[in-house]
């Protein structure tokens, strides 16, 4: 018998083409465990396109949340009342993530 190589206490499930995986209580755990913030590896040349050629790359949504950005840019067709009274800025620097 093979234990788990997470919690060394029970056997180890066996995988033909991966060969031994941890318990099924582990594996189960693993799957609650989501990460918060990915990181993000880019060069420099790219985050300075980013903000200059920010207006041409923006979206209509971000989430579902209407952004004010891009009706500001390229106005209110398509959007409901609805929408528009919901819309924030989503694009401008940590403005999503940092909600009130």
């Amino acid at each position: 018998m093979i234990t788990c190589l997470n919690c060394n206490k029970r056997e180890a499930t066996k995988h033909e083409v991966f060969g031994y995986l941890p318990c099924k209580v582990c594996l189960k755990k693993q799957k609650r465990y989501r990460v918060a913030d990915t990181i993000e590896l880019t060069t420099a040349d790219i985050k300075e396109d980013r903000k200059k050629f920010q207006a041409d790359i923006l979206q209509r949504y971000r989430g579902d949340t209407p952004s004010k950005e891009y009706i500001d840019k390229y106005g209110t067709k398509g959007f409901t009342q609805e929408e528009l009274r919901r819309k924030k800025n989503v694009w401008t620097e940590d403005s999503y993530y940092n909600k009130d």
